[in-house]
């Protein structure tokens, strides 16, 4: 019994292994350097204070880098002298390309604050194509408003999230609940990552306030507002949103004042940010560079457009298609060579299936979690408090490229650790990681089976790993799992600095999006983190594994928009109809053009004069 492994059928027939320096754009500028390189550009002296206390709001040894001092330049010249630019920043994953736009706009916000102008209209739209990424970004800018608000009490920034969880009203809330407190799906607690809660009190009094169910954090609706209404009636400083919210309430008469349409709206947003620009790819990508000239056309204004990309080639070119802002008026932002330092490693592994065996792949990609999670550091309250100091990490993210195959690593992850369909352990089975346990066989170890590693480092293996799932099924990650297995829902912008490894199941349709899969890995600078690629050995797998140096580090293709092609343009029309309906009744009863269409219309008085504008343009 103990030697029936030597008759299973073998999982990997070959393996590649490269190991590279990691690079950083050079974080060597001060504050007070960075002000007064500031003050060669910027003349407004309210603007120049707010960004002092900002850099003072986040410790005193901040440092920032070259690109970030350029692109907060930039962008602030450009609104005090009025000139309608764009800026498209490019650094690698975990550069600071955020804080490249959030330094300037949170500090043009805070000078509006302390000069009294601030009256109530959004001043930052922030885009983003993925939920997951609009949340824990969400998290990061609330985080540096409090800071900013304990530097400067005046600069009261509001921060609003605009998209599918956030609730109409508190009577129409349709959050989790546990027990009588509702589970707030948008933010988790600044200063523990703690599930936040609106609780049941606060509710029934009407008070929008949410409350850390682990250290009792609060924060109430002067920073974050909870509701669609609460942002409607005291439009906040930032909004965050999606790209599809945006779609559907430009012809909203309730709400599309956030968003600088219609007679409410006192005006146009300064800045709207666009993260993860090389996402607007193919017709997505065309429909939503429509959508945009559609809002500055409503806006009856140009717009001044901030793209943040970590793999983009011809950046200024693909922004302006996107956005359509001329050539002329973008500018791209990239650190130089000079300020690129190499510090530490990362790993990348590329393994290929054996076909002899007529083994199932997705066996290879199990088994490798199930040994890449438990090389990792055990869990750990910090990276600090870890083994290896943060070295390597304790999570693993596994992505792949199918639905169907998400599923099926999920479930069979799960069944390999000893856990049911539902994630909960079965007592009497043990994971398969036991039986390498240093008891079981010594002819293992003689054959290279050799996991003693794994318990030296403190990982037990007849320990569950505990395996999650996120997808468009499942939302939201469980900061408690081990092993995430996800789709593209995951692959851009999610920082979680406990993620050591991620395991790439067949070959990445786009190289663009496994770059971004691969930088989940390593947000923290001094990590090594690893990167595996399970590979078969046919088609479109086999040439991936033959140039795996060019897979590990690729040269990425100039993107372009199918802009003429007639389906999206069809499309478009129907969406620019609607536009058009919103506009015409701006003067009627509130209401949204895309629910009174797809549904019955409440109002009489909208309906009647819904028809009157539709039979008037087909007579």
């Amino acid at each position: 019994q103990k030697n029936r492994w030597q008759q299973a059928p073998t999982l990997v027939a070959d393996f590649r292994f490269q190991r590279k320096k990691r690079q950083y754009p050079k974080r060597d500028i001060t504050g007070e350097e960075v002000t007064k390189s500031l003050k060669e550009v910027i003349h407004n002296a309210s603007l120049l204070s707010s960004i002092e206390s900002l850099l003072r709001s986040n410790g005193s040894g901040m440092l920032l880098s070259g690109f970030q001092v350029r692109a907060t330049q930039r962008i602030l010249r450009s609104i005090e002298s009025k000139e309608f630019n764009s800026t498209i920043v490019c650094a690698g994953t975990g550069s600071g390309k955020t804080l490249a736009f959030y330094l300037p706009s949170l500090s043009y916000i805070a000078s509006l604050h302390l000069s009294g102008d601030s009256d109530n209209w959004v001043k930052t739209i922030s885009l983003y194509p993925r939920i997951e990424l609009l949340k824990d970004q969400l998290r990061e800018v609330i985080s540096r408003v409090i800071s900013l608000r304990e530097v400067v009490p005046n600069a009261k920034i509001r921060v609003g999230a605009f998209y599918g969880d956030t609730p109409k009203s508190r009577e129409s809330c349709k959050w989790d609940k546990i027990g009588d407190d509702f589970r707030c799906p948008s933010l988790r607690c600044i200063k523990c990552n703690g599930e936040m809660r609106w609780l049941s009190r606060d509710y029934l009094l009407g008070q929008e306030r949410l409350e850390c169910a682990d250290c009792r954090w609060e924060i109430d609706s002067s920073i974050f507002p909870l509701t669609r209404s609460s942002l409607t009636e005291s439009p906040p400083d930032i909004l965050f949103t999606t790209t599809e919210m945006l779609n559907q309430r430009l012809s909203d008469n309730s709400c599309f004042h956030l968003f600088g349409v219609g007679p409410n709206a006192v005006h146009p947003p300064e800045l709207v940010l666009i993260d993860e620009v090389h996402t607007y790819e193919g017709r997505y990508g065309a429909q939503v560079a429509y959508m945009l000239r559609r809002w500055s056309c409503l806006v009856e204004s140009p717009l001044r457009y901030v793209g943040l990309s970590a793999t983009l080639r011809e950046a200024p070119t693909f922004f302006s298609s996107l956005t359509g802002a001329w050539l002329n008026q973008i500018e791209e932002i990239s650190p130089r060579p000079d300020e690129i330092e190499f510090e530490g490693a990362e790993y990348m592994l590329a393994l290929r299936g054996d076909p002899v065996s007529r083994s199932s792949l997705l066996s290879t990609t199990i088994q490798t979690t199930m040994l890449m999670q438990r090389c990792l550091d055990p869990k750990a309250k910090s990276n600090s408090a870890s083994i290896s100091c943060g070295a390597f990490g304790q999570r693993t993210f596994v992505f792949t490229d199918n639905l169907d195959v998400t599923n099926r690593l999920f479930f069979g992850l799960l069944d390999a650790e000893g856990r049911n369909s539902r994630g909960i352990p079965v007592m009497e089975k043990l994971p398969l990681a036991s039986i390498r346990s240093p008891d079981t066989s010594i002819t293992r170890y003689l054959g290279g089976q050799d996991w003693r590693m794994c318990e030296a480092i403190g990982n037990k293996l007849s320990r569950k790993l505990d395996i999650k799932r996120v997808s468009s099924q499942d939302r939201g990650v469980d900061p408690d799992a081990d092993v995430v297995v996800a789709t593209a829902v995951l692959e851009v912008g999610f920082d979680d600095p406990t993620i050591g490894a991620v395991i790439q199941h067949k070959a990445p349709r786009s190289i663009a999006s496994f770059l971004q899969r691969k930088g989940r890995s390593g947000r923290f600078r001094g990590m090594r983190p690893w990167t595996s690629v399970v590979l078969s050995d046919y088609g479109r797998d086999r040439v991936a594994y033959q140039s795996y140096d060019l897979l590990f580090d690729p040269e990425l293709p100039a993107k372009t928009l199918p802009l003429s092609n007639r389906y999206i343009i069809k499309m478009q029309a129907v969406f620019a109809t609607i536009d058009f309906l919103g506009k015409r009744l701006r003067g009627v009863e509130g209401g949204s053009i895309w629910e009174d269409l797809s549904g019955p219309v409440k109002s009489k008085s909208r309906k009647t004069r819904i028809l009157k504008e539709i039979k008037a343009i087909l007579e």
